[in-house]
């Protein structure tokens, strides 16, 4: 059982970051900050910031910017000079799908492992009657939402360039719209399994 002191100071992950890595939030006593007893506007207002930082640090890292950038030239110089016959069609067929297969699945395993982590720390904060529920699951959808978006736009704009899409800025809009909306469905999948499921290995096997 926590003492009192414990309970003003639990350490909370802060993942889904997908290099399960971790931040923290220091829970304080109600009477000096932004508490449950708060109106909600507020307690958003109060965790967004620190839901972002704790998120940007992780989700945009050099060691993400080397893999989304290194991956969009690898695999916009395998699909270059597409010829505008038949077998260039098939070819950009192939490059869609190889390109959604990516973003489909390259973060749906470590949201499973990471976003378990995190929604038990959060439930500590529901234990400990911190922060009420829709604030503190708004100010992390609307922080990975943004966030997470970021990154199959920059590997669009790089990738379908070197292809011989430059001059197309509506078609890589769309693709950018599309590629992010394909991410966030799976990264949510892979959430929900984290959240639900009673170990990470449940999670990852179902």
């Amino acid at each position: 059982q926590m003492d009192e002191e414990d309970k003003n100071h639990v350490f909370v992950m802060s993942g889904l970051d997908g290099y399960h890595m971790r931040g923290h939030i220091d829970v304080v006593p109600v009477n000096l900050i932004v508490h449950r007893g708060s109106p909600l506007f507020d307690q958003w207002f109060h965790l967004f910031p620190m839901q972002w930082r704790a998120y940007l640090r992780f989700c945009a890292n050099p060691m993400r910017l080397l893999e989304v950038v290194g991956l969009a030239l690898v695999t916009g110089g395998i699909y270059s000079d597409i010829p505008a016959t038949s077998r260039g069609v098939s070819q950009i067929y192939s490059l869609v799908l190889v390109t959604t297969t990516v973003w489909s699945f390259s973060r749906l395993y470590p949201a499973v492992s990471s976003h378990h982590e995190w929604f038990q720390s959060a439930n500590i904060l529901f234990k400990y009657k911190r922060f009420s529920l829709m604030p503190v699951y708004s100010a992390r959808l609307v922080t990975v939402l943004l966030l997470e978006c970021i990154w199959p736009t920059v590997y669009t704009f790089i990738c379908f360039p070197v292809v011989g899409l430059a001059g197309d800025l509506k078609s890589l809009c769309s693709i950018s719209f599309l590629l992010a909306a394909n991410n966030l469905c799976y990264l949510s999948l892979g959430a929900t399994l984290g959240s639900l499921a009673q170990h990470v290995a449940y999670g990852m096997s179902a």
